[in-house]
């Protein structure tokens, strides 16, 4: 918090406001979150699997919506609109400056390297995982790279194959008839009689009562 507070009251200091310029428009906004957005739905949605996720979020909420709007943002809309919006930013670039003051090179420099500190991690852990935490050949490389954690592999002549099948399904909390459904009934007798009897009067009771 002493090292927080340390650079955060470079804010309030005499030309403090170009500082914040500076974080304002580059530190974690702006073309960082365009980036970061974009690569957050394709790992989702073309890694993970969009129909994976669309049907872990359905049994979330309980429902399946009837038009999937967000399972089309996610795969689709969303990768595409930032991807677009990087490119216009980029090409549309122009020096940072605050009112009449044009900030020099050595500030944008700093501009960039804060830029990169948000955005350099998702290739940088990419690579690493790529080249130290996989085995065998590229292709195989790969397979292990956008495999979900969990799921195990198993390698054969024709390359990887899945050998969990879908291990990631989520199992449902209480399914009437189970085993343990039964056990819990069992072993809170008179549970659903308490509850109705906690229940409170109907309005035309009270109206009666009255």
């Amino acid at each position: 918090m002493f090292i927080m507070l340390i650079f955060g009251s470079r804010f309030i200091q005499q030309g403090g406001v170009y500082v914040f310029h500076i974080f304002d428009n580059y530190a974690a906004t702006g073309w960082c979150l365009l980036f970061l957005g974009m690569m957050e739905c394709i790992a989702v949605s073309w890694f993970f699997g969009i129909e994976r996720f669309w049907k872990h979020v359905c049994e979330m909420i309980g429902f399946e919506p009837t038009i999937p709007w967000f399972k089309w943002s996610w795969a689709v809309i969303t990768p595409l609109s930032t991807s677009v919006l990087m490119v216009i930013s980029l090409v549309f670039y122009k020096r940072l400056k605050y009112h009449t003051y044009v900030y020099p090179d050595w500030a944008l420099v700093i501009c960039w390297l804060m830029t990169l500190s948000s955005i350099s991690w998702v290739p940088g852990y990419a690579l690493y995982f790529f080249f130290y935490e996989t085995k065998g050949d590229l292709k195989q490389r790969w397979q292990q790279c956008i495999t979900p954690k969990g799921e195990t592999t198993l390698k054969t002549s024709k390359g990887l194959t899945d050998e969990a099948g879908d291990f990631l399904e989520m199992e449902p909390f209480y399914n009437e008839g189970s085993e343990s459904a039964r056990k819990m009934e069992d072993s809170t007798p008179g549970v659903e009689q308490a509850l109705v009897d906690q229940q409170p009067p109907k309005y035309e009771d009270i109206g009666h009562s009255v």
